[in-house]
């Protein structure tokens, strides 16, 4: 049975190899993840391109049966038991100094009416931006409407309001202007839009082939974009070691 390649499997597994290959491995704070952005200016920029009217930060609280990924059978399966009912709406995660993207994600609405995501989340986080869409319902009735930018490029965000005030905490790179990380950008986008469109058309479907192959395409070309930046940042911290006369640490080469 053909299956659907988890990305954090994906990039562990390589990172892994790459550690086994070069008899090092990669500093835990050069390591790239999607996470929950600051409450910064960027993030508000992205959420207004999203085209959200209301953004929520929700505690996660994940349940002992919740599995992650599967956020709606989570709450479908946790409304059986606890009774309340779903949520739909998008959860906003970014990707230091790359792209900030929208995931459909399902929460808990409690009987008392209190909002909590109860799907773990990657990196064990405790808190989620999470904006809701349309009304609670206890009954599915298909994902919400996409927002009007579901991903968007950090410095395409940054590029259209150069005088908004800056209060970014995320991590920068020498990379983020290259050509190479641009186009492998572009490239991620391209398969983003193409999956996106699948799913939108037929839903996600882990059965059909052709679905299968562009989530697995998806999830190579995050794992090379990540590994990429990651690379040239250990490479960098070697640069500045050596000119400091310091120990140069081993830099992966992609």
């Amino acid at each position: 049975m053909t299956t659907i390649n988890d990305f954090e499997t994906e990039l562990s597994a390589t990172r892994e190899m790459l550690s086994e290959r070069l008899g090092a491995s990669l500093p835990a704070e050069l390591r790239l993840r999607q996470t929950t952005p600051p409450p910064d200016e960027t993030t508000r920029l992205f959420c207004r391109s999203a085209g959200f009217d209301r953004l929520e930060y929700l505690d996660v609280r994940p349940t002992s049966a919740a599995r992650p990924g599967r956020s709606y059978d989570n709450v479908r399966e946790h409304i059986v038991r606890c009774g309340g009912c779903v949520v739909h709406g998008w959860i906003v995660r970014a990707v230091p100094i790359l792209f900030y993207e929208a995931e459909y994600h399902a929460v808990w609405q409690s009987p008392d009416g209190a909002l909590v995501d109860i799907t773990p989340q990657p990196g064990n986080e405790t808190g989620v931006f999470f904006a809701p869409i349309g009304v609670p319902e206890s009954a599915p009735s298909g994902p919400p409407p996409w927002p009007a930018k579901k991903r968007v490029k950090i410095l395409d965000l940054e590029d259209a309001e150069p005088g908004h005030e800056k209060r970014v905490s995320l991590p920068r790179s020498p990379l983020e202007r290259d050509p190479r990380l641009v186009a492998a950008l572009d490239d991620f986008f391209v398969l983003a839009e193409r999956h996106d469109a699948f799913v939108a058309r037929t839903g996600a479907q882990a059965d059909l082939p052709e679905y299968v192959s562009l989530a697995n395409d998806l999830v190579n070309a995050k794992v090379k974009i990540f590994l990429m930046v990651e690379s040239t940042m250990m490479s960098s911290r070697a640069d500045k070691h050596a000119s400091d006369g310091g120990e140069v640490p081993a830099a992966p080469s992609l």
